[in-house]
């Protein structure tokens, strides 16, 4: 082809697609040259905006796996940084597999309560391992439902034991606890200094023993020491090993200290206590005789750290409960124990034989100052006299402890309880308080000791108490209101103690004699009934007070540990008070706990030990789910209160204080200087003295005025301890906030009105 044939092509490719010449512009003198780039070549991805939900959430999760680890709060340079990575070679277990499997978080500003559901799943469903690194069936995601075939040949475990793979990861989003653990977020309650100390002496020992004495809060200053080691990811899982008889006052004191701790107790048949042992948590209690009989079948490798409360357990090397936790090697080792082990070295030298192996050798026993020397890095005790001043609890300590039932405790409880009910609906309308009470109080003895087996909680707490806790030297006082149903049974299993009754049922030269015999040294333990010792004994021999049983009112408490702390008295007086959980004496406590504030503000000193005074008809119908009887209104000739003369509502107010407890003189009416009625009563701390001014004002209120006058009454008498004004109407606002932070009581018309219901007062 010619180049005439090329420009005919050209032209009708040109008329086919047409081509244009582009405009350029010319810059004369223009430098093109280029410097060298910084970023030779960036690749930017595709950037989509996602799918989202309403809640701003991914409609279709993806499978993401996690591998994290856990490091130490803090800022760290280069140099550090590589060292920690190359010392980190084994991720936690927890968190190699944590998969979001079609959930997209966790909502942890609502916490779940337990499901109190059984499952049950064939054994074989426990060895199956799901996506989230733990049983199956025990994963909130891949639990399996329950089928007819999953029935036979299965095991029975708690739906609470079913673990949200989210709440292992909540101690490490929360705040930090403080230098000095002092965080008012992170601690919820405040602790004392010297408990703080004891924090620190623990989270910077991996092995240690606290020694403080019985009342200074040993479970609770470990419980916040393994809460922040936790925290710092030093430990992944624990384990608290105690007596069976505070194994609920641990998990009690973990709900307190640290709520976001996922703990479990250990019990139950053999199979559902294996399951527990494999669970994912973050903390197991379990008692010393549960540990021995499954040591044999736990994963004892998978506790980074044990605590060993009365660790005293374990003084004897060669028993098997010794055996089977020397099979645990943690890596940190914590012992508690009140008992002064300082003064008993062998004991000390077969504890440290676990706590830090290799410090001590029973060579050393003939040494104690070399074996003072070595242990002291590793042992802390404070003695409550030391720390009296900063706990602000004066000469008297007081203790609750939380018990859990025995078996056959248990099992009478809930058979007596289902046939009482059954019982009191058989009266119909004709039930009554009476009837009530009767039932609480069966049910109350039950909770002290199961009259056919011998079992008793309470017992078991109390000889686990005198055996290891308190010094061979001191006294204890043991308060019940069942003389014949607890006292008596219980004193037969005291007797290696030294032990004597002090009952009603006894003569006066016969309480002589056991009173004489018990401050003489010749017995260590007084059992007295409520009624035969609550007053008027003086018993400062002892300075540990037990009430086996719960006494509703405060007030027949108070007295009761008066017998010891009172005039005369040397030592500190340690109260303890013991209840069951899961009984009646946990639904009274609960329901008297929303009254506390009457006993302090208006009836803070009862006489009355009736449970009928402290509770209403419906809330003691209330107890066993059963409603109060309508009764039909009789005709009563009795006055409203507002129908009452200035005379008749002054002679109510004397009766009812006569009817409180205080004896009481009227002033003369034309001449009564500004006080209507003077009272007085002796109590365990002294003579209380009251003078009481009553305005009747039905429908009217009482100014400042009136209040001023009473308190340049009780202003100008120092044998006068406070001044009680009382109204049938209101107080001014002025009136309430000058009485405010004075020794001054208002009593208005509505709290009189609720007074004179609890003790009956009619007005006349």
């Amino acid at each position: 082809m010619d180049e005439s044939d090329y420009s005919l092509w050209f032209k009708i490719a040109h008329r086919l697609i047409p081509l244009h010449t582009p405009k350029c512009l010319e810059f004369p003198n223009l430098d093109t040259s280029f410097s060298e780039p910084g970023i030779n070549i960036v690749n930017i991805p595709q950037l989509l905006k996602p799918e989202q939900s309403k809640n701003f959430c991914p409609v279709t999760p993806k499978q993401t796996n996690i591998s994290t680890s856990i490091i130490s709060p803090g800022i760290l340079n280069a140099n550090d940084q590589i060292g920690i990575l190359s010392e980190i070679t084994e991720i936690p277990q927890l968190f190699e597999k944590i998969i979001f499997n079609g959930k997209t978080g966790k909502d942890y500003r609502n916490k779940e309560s337990d499901k109190d559901e059984t499952l049950q799943l064939p054994l074989d469903a426990f060895k199956e391992i799901c996506i989230h690194g733990a049983m199956k069936p025990l994963c909130e995601y891949c639990s399996p439902l329950q089928s007819e075939s999953s029935k036979k040949k299965s095991t029975n475990i708690k739906n609470s034991h079913i673990v949200n793979i989210f709440d292992l990861l909540l101690p490490l989003l929360q705040p930090p606890l403080g230098e000095n653990f002092d965080s008012n977020i992170s601690i919820p309650q405040k602790l004392f200094n010297f408990q703080r100390v004891g924090v620190k002496f623990l989270v910077e020992k991996p092995n240690a023993l606290l020694a403080d004495e019985m009342g200074t809060g040993k479970s609770i200053q470990a419980i916040v020491a393994l809460r922040f080691l936790i925290r710092l990811g030093k430990v992944k899982k624990g384990l608290v090993i105690c007596p069976k008889s505070i194994l609920s006052d641990w998990d009690k004191k973990f709900w307190d200290w640290a709520p976001e701790l996922q703990t479990r107790v250990v019990r139950g048949n053999k199979d559902t206590r294996l399951i527990i042992w494999k669970s994912p948590n973050h903390v197991c209690l379990v008692s010393y005789d549960t540990l021995r009989q499954d040591i044999d079948d736990i994963p004892i490798n998978q506790f980074d750290l044990v605590v060993l409360d009365e660790i005293q357990r374990i003084k004897n090397p060669d028993t098997e409960t010794a055996k089977a936790i020397r099979m645990i090697q943690p890596t940190i080792r914590w012992g508690l124990s009140g008992t002064p082990l300082e003064n008993r070295i062998e004991e000390l030298i077969a504890i440290y034989s676990y706590l830090k192996p290799n410090l001590l050798h029973y060579d050393d026993a003939n040494n104690p100052i070399d074996v003072k020397r070595k242990i002291s890095p590793y042992f802390l005790r404070r003695r409550l006299k030391d720390v009296k001043d900063e706990l602000e609890l004066g000469e008297k300590v007081k203790n609750e402890i939380w018990l859990e039932l025995k078996d056959a405790q248990r099992e009478s409880y809930e058979k007596a309880k289902e046939e009482g009910i059954v019982e009191l609906n058989k009266h119909g309308e004709a039930i009554t308080i009476q009837h009530v009470l009767a039932l609480i109080g069966y049910l109350k003895q039950i909770c002290n000791r199961e009259s056919l087996t011998g079992e008793s909680c309470k017992l078991e707490y109390l000889i686990d108490v005198l055996e290891n806790d308190i010094d061979e030297e001191e006294k204890v006082l043991v308060f019940s209101q069942y003389p014949e149903k607890t006292l008596k049974p219980i004193q037969h299993d005291l007797e290696k103690f030294g032990v004597q009754l002090y009952s009603g049922q006894l003569t006066e030269n016969k309480r002589n004699a056991v009173l004489g015999s018990f401050e003489n040294d010749q017995n260590r333990i007084l059992l007295i009934s409520i009624k035969a010792g609550g007053l008027g004994l003086t018993i400062t021999s002892a300075n540990h007070v037990f009430h086996f049983d719960h006494w509703w009112n405060p007030a027949i408490a108070d007295q009761a540990e008066g017998r010891a702390y009172r005039r005369g008295q040397t030592k500190t007086v340690f109260v303890t008070t013991l209840f069951t959980i899961n009984t009646i004496e946990e639904d009274i406590h609960k329901l008297l706990a929303n009254k506390r504030h009457l006993f302090q503000d208006i009836v803070d000193d009862l006489s009355d030990t009736s449970l009928s005074a402290l509770l209403s008809e419906d809330e003691l119908f209330g107890l066993f789910g059963l409603r109060s009887p309508k009764k039909p209104k009789s005709q009563s000739t009795e006055k409203p209160l507002e129908d009452l003369s200035p005379y008749e509502f002054e002679d109510m107010i004397s009766k009812l204080c006569r009817e409180i407890g205080y004896a009481v003189r009227e002033t003369k009416r034309s001449r009564d200087g500004g006080v209507d009625l003077y009272a007085k009563r002796d109590l365990v701390t002294g003579t209380e003295s009251l003078i009481i001014q009553c305005k009747h004002y039905p429908n009217g209120v009482v100014g400042v005025e009136k209040v001023r006058e009473l308190y340049g009454v009780l202003a100008s008498r120092q044998d006068i301890s406070r001044a009680v004004l009382i109204t049938s109407g209101q107080f001014s606002s002025t009136a309430i906030d000058f009485a405010s932070g004075k020794n001054l009581k208002l009593i208005n018309g509505d709290e009189l009105k609720g007074i004179l219901i609890r003790y009956k007062i009619s007005p006349q």
